[in-house]
């Protein structure tokens, strides 16, 4: 019998047991007229034909099985079963179903985050095969190579296949009849086929166009193909002018396009850079694609003959701190996301867990209550394979069904995700609930069926308990208990790593900055070509500021190239430094971070100056030549004198700067770096220090909302095309603690629900105890037993099963919390107070959980449960 014939008998099983039916009645017939030939009687033919053939529905079922089907029609039938069995028990179904949506919807909306971080490939051809490369150096955020060295490196025989570089991204203004301020990448002619990245429409780049002094051209995404130009293939060709070039649309890049940095840009163009003398321009990122069979190591051994000159910037004491790197791309643009997205993840499949034991739980204590009615079965014929078949099938036909549930929740929770994420977030925008996202749904949908099927399936009864004369067997009682425990355990390890990290962001958050916050506001921007002349830049930055001054409820406003603690754009060795008692730079460690600003920054940003003075109006005189340092970095260069009147140079053979203030140190590395050395520069009028990139700083009684209205006012009165960023000085600091926040905030809220869900299972199987022994309690209660010992007796039992998931739970904690070393801020791993705060929560929340059941047992009344029974 072929699988067609098989398949046409289970799609069309009516149909063929009519024709089963027929085919048997011929035969019988048959036989009847056989034993009438033979001189038979008509109801003795019939008789001995019946005889013959045997029992006809034996026959049928021999036929149905010999079909080799039957285990289709098994499960269709114990799905019908169960469902029969779900109509009737609705709450304990939706309670189930609840359960494992909350459990499964949780773990699919956090594995679509995580999922292009941890696991999925990188948008790019052959992406195992990229990296990237260049010096490491510590007062770089990223490795780099100049633009006369990366020349020099790419005619030298490597490893590479391919070798590309970039200079970042850049802000860019879109002018016109609607001017818009864009995001740049400036890449090399190479950039995107090395990535393997192909236009969706028009071409790449080609070589002669990545060459100063040509004809503008540039590549744009496909979200501004779309919105800007209406998704028309005529867009090729259309010319934009950008920061005063006019540049020609060449190419649409694809929808799924990212910079390996995972830096926002509108559009790709040619970085064109001049050649330079050896060791000459700027610093460029530099990625390249491996030859096959290649590795980064082998790369890496390559390129050590070309260390030494590479490296011939710093002093040779110092080049020891500096050091070639070559990462897999992939482990680049992760970088330290690896630890947060494990993080999430273990959390929400830990919560997981306790749903799963929790269900399984309910599923034991309904296989309890139904010990007769399986019994009967048994007793009936029912083999121990198809009961628990029966068991499974209920069990994965809740997942299932909670599982479908959970897609609709992880989409809500997916948009919830993307609401309350900090901007920027890698990979958030982008999470979709894709093939490969349902994929792992179906997966943890049936893994869960199993597991929680798994517990109720090993405790099918014997025939002896349809008589009643067996207890609830004890082993089903174990398994309840470590299910239970297993819950706390799990809920122990969520919450001492949920406070772990809230202990972080309150750290983060009670941060000494070194200067006051309060009533500032701040405007950054950029300005566009039209500002190439250093005068324009100077004019418009003063007049910026002295209109801002005029404004009422205005105290101080200051200009400053960047804002702390964060986006510190210049910086230095701290060798480079020369103090005046010095006859050349000592090989320090360390960077110095530096910054031009104007004379009323200090009181904008309320620092303190220690000795000497600010900034004053004379300071801005074109050949003034005053610093202020921190009060680190004076320590530094004069350590055990007053730096107050001395001079430094800011790198070897430079000009003197004469030191006429000292100002209490800031933090100026982020919220988790450590301080660095700073020293500031006045903002002079001169063309020197002509920025075209400025933040404002306005401190004043007004409300922000009136002062922002009237910075932009003022903006858009200088030059409407300038879009300013404007926000206070506290949104400024939330947004350097937004990415810490929302994690600690994902794992608080898993923890929260594994809290709940255990103490449900804690308070369901003190409810599931203390019925099976209410006539235990009333013949005790009727023989003296007070109240208080009855409660204490039932409370024990969960004082053991609390006390098995704390000292589980506090081993497991310790490990977990070792894992998040690198997320944690000024606090140990093994910090007391967040275990002891965690186990004392839970055995609180445990403790309530068991009392509420325990104190209805206490208050049994014997009298009518004794005559129940």
């Amino acid at each position: 019998m072929n699988w067609i014939q098989r398949l046409r008998f289970l799609v069309r099983k009516n149909e063929t047991d009519v024709e089963l039916d027929e085919e048997l009645r011929f035969h019988l017939d048959r036989q009847i007229e056989l034993n009438l030939a033979n001189g038979m009687p008509p109801a003795e033919a019939r008789y001995a034909a019946m005889q013959e053939f045997g029992i006809v529905e034996q026959i049928k079922e021999e036929c149905r099985s010999s079909r080799g089907m039957d285990w289709l029609n098994g499960i269709a039938q114990d799905v019908r079963y169960a469902l029969r069995n779900f109509r009737r028990n609705r709450s304990f179904a939706l309670t189930v179903l609840a359960v494992t949506a909350i459990g499964i919807g949780s773990s699919t909306a956090v594995f679509s985050v995580v999922d292009r971080i941890l696991f999925r490939s990188l948008p790019y051809a052959d992406a195992s095969r990229l990296v990237s490369m260049g010096i490491s150096i510590p007062w770089m955020d990223y490795d780099f190579l100049t633009w006369s060295d990366y020349a020099e490196f790419k005619r030298t025989p490597t490893k590479l296949q391919s070798v590309t570089s970039w200079t970042g991204v850049v802000d860019c203004d879109l002018t016109g009849d609607r001017p818009l301020r864009l995001a740049c990448a400036r890449v090399e002619a190479s950039f995107l086929p090395v990535l393997g990245i192909q236009p969706v429409l028009g071409r790449n780049f080609v070589a002669e166009e990545d060459r100063p002094n040509v004809p503008g051209v540039a590549l744009i995404t496909h979200a501004m193909w779309q919105n800007r130009f209406g998704g028309l293939p005529s867009t090729i060709g259309h010319k934009l002018t950008i920061d005063g070039t006019e540049r020609q649309i060449i190419g649409i890049l694809p929808p799924d396009f990212e910079l390996p940095t995972l830096e926002k840009a509108d559009l790709v163009i040619p970085q064109a850079m001049p050649p330079l003398p050896a060791g000459g321009g700027r610093p460029m990122q530099v990625y390249g694609r491996l030859q096959a069979g290649a590795t980064p190591q082998q790369l890496r051994d390559a390129v050590m003959p070309l260390a030494d000159r590479l490296f011939s910037f710093a002093p040779p004491a110092a080049r020891k701190q500096l050091k070639f790197q070559v990462k897999p791309l992939q482990e680049m643009q992760s970088g330290n996301m690896y630890l947060a997205a494990w993080t999430l993840l273990g959390a929400v499949l830990a919560m997981l867990l306790i749903a799963c034991a929790n269900v399984a739980n309910l599923l034991l204590a309904r296989a309890l209550a139904r010990q007769r009615e399986l019994a009967v079965r048994a007793a009936l014929g029912a083999s121990r394979g198809r009961l628990v078949r029966q068991t499974l099938t209920e069990s994965m036909l809740l997942s299932l069904s909670g599982g479908a549930a959970g897609i609709l929740l992880a989409y809500g929770l997916l948009r919830v995700f993307v609401y309350i994420a900090p901007a920027g977030l890698p990979h958030l925008t982008g999470a979709r609930l894709d093939l490969r996202v349902l994929g792992f749904t179906v997966a943890a949908s049936l893994l869960c069926g199993f597991i929680f099927g798994l517990a109720p399936s090993l405790h099918t009864p014997s025939a002896s308990t349809i008589s009643g004369t067996r207890a609830t067997p004890r082993s089903s009682m174990i398994t309840r208990h470590a299910l239970v425990s297993a819950q706390l355990s799990f809920s122990l390890i969520l919450l001492t790593c949920a406070g772990l990290l809230l202990q972080s962001l309150w750290n983060r958050q009670r941060l000494s900055l070194g200067m006051r916050t309060d009533h500032v506001v701040t405007a950054e921007m950029a300005l566009t070509i039209r500002y190439s002349q250093p005068s324009a830049r100077l004019a418009f930055f003063e007049s910026l500021e002295q209109r801002l001054a005029r404004l009422p409820g205005v105290e101080t406003v200051a200009l400053s190239d960047s804002l702390p603690p964060g986006g510190v754009p210049r910086s230095q060795p701290l060798y480079a430094l020369e103090g005046s008692v010095r006859t050349q730079a000592e090989p320090s460690s360390g960077i110095v971070v530096w910054r031009h600003v104007s004379p009323g920054y200090f009181k904008a940003l309320g620092i303190p100056i220690l000795k000497g003075r600010p900034f004053t109006e004379e300071d801005r005189g074109p050949k003034q030549m005053v610093v202020i340092l921190s009060q680190s970095l004076a320590s530094l260069l004069f350590p055990g004198e007053d730096a107050l009147g001395k001079q430094m140079r800011r790198f070897p053979k430079g000009p003197l700067y004469t030191v006429v203030g000292i100002a209490s140190s800031v933090r100026n590395g982020g919220l988790i770096d450590a301080n660095h050395p700073e020293y500031y520069m006045v903002r002079r009028h001169s063309d020197e220090d002509a920025l075209a990139a400025s933040a404002v700083i306005v401190r004043g009684q007004a409300k922000p909302e009136l002062l922002e209205s009237w910075i932009r006012s003022e903006v858009a009165a200088l030059d409407p095309v300038i879009p300013p960023l404007i926000q206070t000085f506290d949104q400024h600091m939330g947004e350097l603690a937004a990415r810490p926040r929302f994690q600690a905030l994902l794992l608080a809220l898993f923890a929260a629900i594994g809290l709940i869900l255990s103490a449900s299972g804690l308070y369901g199987l003190i409810s599931y105890l203390a019925a099976q022994r209410e006539r235990e309690i009333g013949v005790r209660l009727a023989l003296g037993a007070t109240p208080s010992q009855i409660l204490r007796m039932i409370l024990a039992h969960a004082f053991r099963w609390t006390s098995a998931g704390l000292v589980f739970g506090i081993a497991g904690a310790a490990a977990a919390a070792y894992g998040l070393r690198g997320l944690l801020f000024h606090i140990q791993p093994a910090d007391p107070a967040a275990f002891a705060s965690a186990a004392v929560s839970l055995a609180l929340v445990a403790l309530l959980a068991a009392l509420l059941p325990s104190r209805r047992a206490s208050r049994v009344d014997p009298m009518t449960t004794l005559r129940q029974d």
